[in-house]
């Protein structure tokens, strides 16, 4: 699915423009969503957010969205026809943040349509960049559907912080306020949650996580027992990894700008004034503000 040609034709313009003024999009380039078919609602509840906090203003740059989209054991063509609906019902102000719209599949059955093994699955792919849409992504915006924006402009704030020559990953630590999930498990405290920006052009991430982090957590944990993002964090605090956790560390970083609020209930105000600098929320329970 992609944009109208008389939009396209726009984007272009404003692209040629942005060139000419010496604004280079090496930097932040796509947005992934991926979702399964049974959080389709939440998709459409994400979009939503949209239209209040509008992704982008007249001059940073352009995007390219991407929808990931896993299906349990034969493709719902259905689910495309829905996505295509909740689409059309974004104001053209959002739209026009984008040059391009993509709709990727992925059919997974049995085991592998499981939380775990199909975010991992899915995750793996996409820093691989094997989907077509992402063969020329520098660095993307990873957006699970619960990753909520809560400021407009919030793709061009992230954008002017990705520079992918300072990280391969940069996202939240836990800002929340389960405690006792955290003393239980002290990965909860610290990790980097995945949704986060990705420098999928630069070699080291892929170095790191399939030479390193995944062949031991598969020895370690198990795979089908962790989540790729807590195996990052797992991987390189790990003091048996030192010597080589060293050559990554200063690569996995947080920023300001997500926050994730796992398992607590907040006031999306409050947690602004308590982060003047956020522009996602991820997780948690927001009240009615």
């Amino acid at each position: 699915m992609s944009c109208s040609r008389g939009q396209l034709k726009s984007h272009l313009f404003v692209a040629v423009l942005l060139h000419i003024w010496g604004f280079s999009k090496s930097r932040l380039t796509h947005v992934v969503m991926p979702f399964n078919t049974h959080q389709l609602n939440r998709v459409e509840a994400n979009l939503e957010h949209w239209k209040a906090h509008n992704p982008c203003h007249t001059g940073c740059g352009l995007f390219d969205l991407v929808f990931f989209v896993a299906h349990n054991g034969t493709l719902d063509t259905w689910v495309e026809t829905k996505l295509k609906t909740f689409i059309a019902r974004l104001p053209s102000t959002v739209m026009a943040c984008f040059s391009s719209v993509h709709v990727e599949h992925i059919l997974l059955a049995g085991e592998g349509f499981k939380h775990l093994i199909a975010t991992r699955t899915m995750f793996e792919m996409v820093i691989k960049r094997e989907l077509s849409s992402l063969e020329t992504a520098a660095c993307m915006l990873y957006m699970e559907p619960d990753l909520r924006p809560v400021r407009s402009n919030w793709l061009c704030l992230l954008d002017a912080d990705a520079s992918c020559n300072e990280f391969i990953i940069r996202g939240s630590i836990f800002f929340g306020r389960s405690f006792d999930s955290v003393k239980k498990f002290n990965f909860m405290a610290y990790h980097v949650n995945g949704n986060a920006m990705y420098c999928v052009n630069d070699g080291r991430l892929r170095q790191l996580y399939f030479d390193h982090v995944r062949p031991y957590i598969d020895r370690t944990v198990g795979l089908n027992m962790s989540a790729y993002d807590i195996d990052f964090w797992t991987y390189l605090f790990a003091l048996d990894n030192f010597i080589v956790a060293r050559r990554f560390i200063h690569l996995y970083q947080r920023t300001d700008r997500i926050i994730n609020m796992c398992y607590t209930k907040y006031h999306v105000v409050h947690t602004l004034i308590r982060h003047p600098n956020a522009v996602l929320i991820h997780g948690g329970h927001p009240y009615l503000d």
